[in-house]
């Protein structure tokens, strides 16, 4: 019985170290350096420049760390009402954050589409899925208020730049809402989701999250920097600045739930607009028109009163 018992002892802790192996092998390669994108001003924004009359300037940022963010500012052709600051997804670029920037412009706001760091044409590695991009996010907004001195300044990420967004609370008071697309909750809870799916297991977090931890413990090793502590639940949590998440109901990639997490964790300043048949990446469309309405005029009505 015991020779059994060790047996199946052995076995289980080979089968965790395996675990945890893939899940060193998958932290090591989603957080490589992800797009790249050779020139500062392509098409699609020169577009969205004669769509609006807008200008369009390179903005360049030295993070703390050393690394060289990269950006375009596009500025309306009438007075500014404020700023917002767009920040992209996994895998992309400030390409994929031009069409609410064309919609923000025509309202009138000064629009920043940076490229996230180790995408684009940024500088870093690695990316940190909101460790150290959410003192980048934090410090967009200081360049954008010492340029341009907006009366407000708005923050909207999709998915990753969704958590971005939001963990940069933590670190400036700048942002006078944000609006968040399809956030995870908590970075070791969506990595252990993903582990158990490609278990092939239900995707519940309490399995592979330990074998997640694991996996940064390593990276916190050899890259100095801790991706247990990419969490936007904490930074939402006592945040003061009011929040709108959009989620579709749908999301396989993040599902609806990581949304309703962040809404329980702060409800008086949280908001959440479940999209039903939603995804991930189709919101805008199936939502239809409400959907960018939605989205300037949340914004405009945190803007001061005209005393007229």
């Amino acid at each position: 019985m015991r020779r059994w018992q060790s047996l199946a002892a052995a076995v289980t802790a080979s089968l965790f170290l395996a675990a945890a192996a893939s899940a060193v092998f998958l932290v090591e390669t989603t957080t490589l350096r992800q797009s790249s994108l050779p020139k500062p001003l392509d098409e699609r924004a020169r577009a969205v420049v004669r769509a609006t009359g807008a200008a369009a300037i390179p903005a360049r940022l030295r993070a703390a760390d050393g690394a060289l963010l990269e950006g375009t500012v596009f500025i309306p052709m009438d007075q500014p009402v404020g700023a917002v600051i767009l920040f992209h997804g996994l895998g992309d670029d400030r390409t994929g954050m031009l069409w609410p920037a064309e919609l923000f412009l025509q309202a009138g706001f000064v629009t920043l589409t940076p490229d996230l760091r180790a995408h684009g044409a940024s500088g870093g590695d690695r990316l940190t899925f909101g460790f150290l991009e959410a003192r980048d996010a934090a410090a967009w907004a200081e360049w954008m208020t010492r340029r341009f001195h907006p009366q407000r300044i708005f923050a909207m990420g999709h998915s990753l730049g969704a958590a971005v967004a939001l963990q940069a609370l933590q670190f400036t008071d700048r942002f006078d809402a944000v609006i968040a697309e399809a956030p995870f909750s908590d970075f070791p809870q969506i990595a252990g989701e993903h582990i158990e799916e490609m278990a092939g297991i239900p995707k519940a977090g309490w399995l592979g999250r330990p074998i997640a931890e694991l996996a940064f413990l390593w990276t916190r090793l050899r890259f100095q920097f801790d991706l247990s502590l990419a969490s936007p639940l904490n930074a939402v949590k006592n945040s003061q600045s009011p929040v709108l998440l959009i989620h579709g109901a749908r999301d396989e990639t993040i599902p609806v739930e990581h949304s309703r997490r962040l809404r329980d964790a702060n409800p008086a300043k949280v908001q959440l607009w479940e999209v039903p048949d939603g995804h991930n990446n189709d919101l805008p469309r199936v939502a239809g028109p409400a959907y960018k309405a939605t989205l300037t005029e949340w914004f405009r009505s945190f803007l001061p009163r005209d005393p007229s």
